[in-house]
């Protein structure tokens, strides 16, 4: 049995540096990211740690490759309406995302204590409804999720039934990591 962390939405490796500290006793950490910047920053900074992988990809409902809005920035979404604060250089680059349910299948394995982080810019109900349809969420222990799908006019409704679809299936694993008591809840979770 492995307890396993997984970051979608890795960025440039801030939560994965703060899981590497001993009081999270982490054994496996995985990174998702679509970004190609972000590629680079993430393999300086954890190539040479046997803990860290990197998926240069983000998940998603299918594998495909999808237009990645204001890539390399902390606002970069798939969502052309996204409304991000972070003022980003204007970029549209073509990135890879891999199906959620189907990485999990061939990934995680029964008695893993797994932990799910998603920070998305948008993509975080799309990757979560995918893993309950497929029923790969119950190997899920604990779903941190960012709700940045509320910063996107076209998807925002995703946020509502996503929470109908986890209260009809009696799922109260999801706690929300926005704001300054990220860490603090990360800490309370992993515990």
């Amino acid at each position: 049995m492995a307890r396993v962390f997984l970051d979608v939405g890795s960025n440039i490796g801030q939560t994965i540096e703060l899981l590497l500290s001993p009081r999270f006793k982490v054994d496996k950490i995985v990174g998702f990211d679509p970004s190609p910047i972000c590629h680079d920053i993430l393999d300086r900074k954890f190539e040479n740690n046997p803990r860290v992988t990197i998926v240069k990809a983000g998940l998603w409902s299918e594998t495909c490759k999808m237009d990645l809005h204001n890539e390399g920035s902390q606002g970069a979404s798939v969502h052309l309406d996204y409304e991000t604060t972070c003022n980003p250089e204007p970029r549209i680059t073509k990135c890879q995302f891999i199906n959620a349910s189907e990485w999990f299948r061939e990934n995680i394995f029964v008695g893993d204590e797994v932990f799910l982080k998603i920070n998305a810019e948008g993509s975080e109900c799309e990757i979560v409804m995918n893993l309950l349809e497929s029923g790969e969420y119950n190997m899920v222990k604990s779903l941190l999720i960012d709700f940045d799908v509320r910063k996107s006019p076209s998807a925002k409704h995703q946020e509502g039934e996503l929470r109908e679809k986890m209260k009809s299936m009696g799922i109260k694993n999801m706690n929300i990591y926005m704001g300054d008591h990220r860490n603090v809840l990360l800490q309370s979770v992993m515990r």
